[in-house]
């Protein structure tokens, strides 16, 4: 499925938009070289919910963060991900405390991807 950035802590967002936005990708371009390297077949991405896919991250930059997927982290009720990120989703957390039978606590998170891995 990939490695996956969540850098979501309120205590990196005195960094600001083109900091963090430079630090996801640098992060993100050294996980892809070191998959090329090893020849795994996993890709690199982002997760974060919508604060940060607004407000911390510029996911839209086809020369930055646009080249890998987007996970968008928000549980809402609807049939498709919300369209209030300017990027179409790659994986869309839905529901966050969604009950399963045979599952041990039974809450789990639930998530729709839209593509192959």
């Amino acid at each position: 499925m990939g490695c996956w950035l969540d850098c979501e802590a309120a205590s990196l967002e005195r960094w600001g938009r083109a900091a963090l936005t430079a630090a996801a990708n640098a992060f993100l371009q050294r996980v892809e070289a070191a998959a090329d390297r090893n020849g795994a077949c996993y890709r690199g991405g982002v997760y974060c919910n919508r604060n940060w896919a607004r407000n911390f991250l510029d996911l839209k930059d086809p020369a930055g963060l646009a080249r890998f997927r987007f996970w968008y982290a928000r549980p809402v009720q609807a049939s498709a991900p919300p369209a209030d990120t300017g990027r179409q989703a790659d994986l869309w957390q839905f529901a966050v405390s969604d009950r399963l039978r045979g599952m041990v606590n039974g809450q789990v998170d639930c998530n729709f991807a839209y593509f192959r891995p």
